[in-house]
């Protein structure tokens, strides 16, 4: 006959984590040689993956916006510029995510009167 209390085999291997990120449960499984005869649990679960998840989102750039308006040559000298700007926000960065990167502002010459005089006088009417 065999003993009247038996030992268990020893653990299988744990299983997949039931989370990818965060605190998750594995478990593992052993058997009892003589059914129901070994003294405690045949699972054992245990925690995995107790890194934080990463729930920070990075900031993208929305598009730019038009160039300033020049309107008449006047309204921009030789020698200054125009600009268009674009904001982080598209999505802003949040939860300590990446900041955008790049300028938010750009710059760029002014547009040039062709002569800077007068247009041709139309006719009579």
């Amino acid at each position: 006959q065999g003993p009247s209390c038996s030992q268990w085999n020893i653990w299988g291997t744990w299983s997949g984590c039931s989370r990818t990120c965060g605190i998750g449960a594995r478990m593992r499984m052993r058997t009892c040689p003589v059914a129901n005869n070994c003294p405690g649990s045949a699972t054992d679960t245990g925690s995995c993956n107790v890194s934080a998840c990463d729930m920070s989102i990075a900031g993208q750039w929305t598009q730019w916006t038009g160039w300033s308006q020049v309107g008449t040559c006047y309204g921009c000298p030789r020698g200054s510029y125009r600009q268009r700007i674009r904001n982080c926000t598209s999505p802003k960065p949040m939860k300590g995510g990446a900041q955008c990167l790049g300028a938010r502002e750009q710059r760029g010459p002014c547009p040039v009167c062709q002569d800077g005089g007068f247009s041709d006088w139309s006719e009579w009417r």
